[in-house]
């Protein structure tokens, strides 16, 4: 499938891609003298490319072409290129020859042996975007910051990179991408320049304890990953003021105790990841404000304590609580998400289950009989214990007002089982 696909795509842009491997015999590199899309592979001799039929491409992927000079002649002949893509090169550097590439807005050297950027960059201002993920780079020059024009900025997995321009003021950044960056941390304190900024990763940043009160300033951001960040403690109470943000991952910060009481005022937020968060105990009330939400994460929250009545439950489409041992819910409580998929509770632990089952049918009656297929432990076998009885509850369950105990489940026992489900749970004896 995939392979018809991909010859599909080549009929389709027949006219105007050009592929040529260096490798095989009988290249038309006559062709590429009228396409505006190039895709060289292989091409290790110089004498087997014409650099005047390059003349009127406008986007180059150049893959596995050994030989910086080589690539230097050839980005020579490219007066109207917009698109380089250099990535998994095995050069060291971009070809100086690069300055000549007025018209070029993107460029992408990750997973390259690249190490530095040559100053010739510095004529790059149409540049839009750079991506350097997975690179060997140890300094984002200066020239960086001048880039005016730049909307993307990819450092993903830039382990190595410890400095970075002193002024980074690039007020048209929207995509930003500090994953595994140690310099995540120098840049966070600059972040609040970059106004227009749609998208954060600043995911496994390990170091990160606090997140700067500045980041609430980003008041266009869309998406932020925060996750793997193992020693983020809190979010800052400003970071209600994300009044746009639609996506939160904060999963796998384990030392994460607590969420802001302004997280109600995500007003946007329809998917907030909170997976692996093992120390949060509770959400706050602002919670059941995020009336958009439609995807939420609770895998792995083992400390929480929710009555899973206080999710928004509007528009919620996914909800995972595997391993959330102390969640509890009213009897009926599904009925109250009419855009739940029920298969999205497929994983949930047995407890939860239990809680699904049961709220399948909310009764309508006051009375609702506890089955005696529980199959509970009996640890007081007393007459008393043993015999029928009937109580009487003062919690909050909205469907039923009297509790009616099988002759098999006593008094302590009904405590015991019901306890994780509700802390507002209350029963009194009722003599018969």
């Amino acid at each position: 499938m995939h392979n018809l696909v991909h010859e599909f795509a080549r009929y389709v842009t027949s006219h105007d891609l050009f592929i040529m491997d260096g490798e095989r015999k009988n290249n038309d590199i006559m062709e590429i003298c009228t396409s505006r899309y190039a895709i060289l592979t292989r091409c290790h001799d110089e004498s087997k490319i014409r650099k005047v039929f390059l003349t009127s491409v406008r986007a180059i992927c150049l893959k596995d072409c050994m030989g910086a000079k080589l690539i230097e002649n050839i980005l020579s002949s490219l007066k109207h290129l917009q698109v380089l893509d250099l990535s998994r090169c095995s050069f060291l550097e971009i070809p100086s020859s690069i300055y000549q590439l007025t018209h070029l807005r993107y460029i992408d050297v990750s997973n390259s042996a690249i190490q530095a950027l040559p100053d010739q960059m510095s004529f790059l201002q149409n540049l839009e975007a750079l991506d350097l993920s997975e690179t060997c780079v140890q300094v984002l020059p200066e020239f960086v910051g001048t880039f005016q024009k730049l909307k993307y900025l990819n450092l993903e997995g830039c382990r190595k990179l410890h400095h970075l321009p002193s002024k980074l003021d690039i007020k048209s950044l929207q995509h930003l991408n500090l994953s595994c960056c140690p310099a995540a941390l120098q840049l966070l304190e600059s972040i609040s320049g970059f106004q227009e900024l749609r998208f954060l990763d600043i995911s496994s940043c390990t170091e990160l304890q606090t997140l700067p009160e500045s980041l609430s300033r980003l008041t266009n951001l869309e998406e932020l990953i925060l996750s793997k960040c193992t020693r983020l403690k809190k979010l800052p109470e400003s970071f209600g003021e994300l009044c746009f943000l639609q996506f939160l991952n904060v999963s796998n910060c384990c030392d994460l105790e607590e969420l802001p009481t302004s997280l109600g005022r995500l007003a946007s937020l329809e998917i907030l990841i909170l997976s692996g968060c093992s120390r949060i105990q509770n959400l706050p009330q602002s919670f059941t404000d995020i009336v958009f939400l439609r995807i939420l994460d609770l895998a792995g929250c083992v400390d929480l304590h929710m009555n899973l009545g206080m999710i928004p439950n509007n528009n919620l489409e996914n909800l995972n609580l595997d391993g959330c041992r102390k969640i509890y819910a009213e009897p009926g409580w599904t009925v109250n998400f009419p855009k739940l998929h029920p298969k999205s509770l497929q994983t949930c632990d047995e407890q939860i289950q239990r809680l699904i089952t049961e709220s399948q049918v909310c009764p309508s009656h006051n009375e609702v009989e506890i089955s005696e297929e529980l199959n509970l432990p009996v640890h007081d076998k007393s007459e008393e214990a043993m015999a029928s009885q009937s109580w009487e509850h003062t919690g909050n369950f909205e469907c039923t007002t009297k509790v009616i105990l099988p002759k098999s489940v006593s008094y302590f026992l009904f405590l015991k089982y019901y306890k994780p489900f509700s802390d507002s749970l209350e029963i009194k004896r009722k003599h018969l």
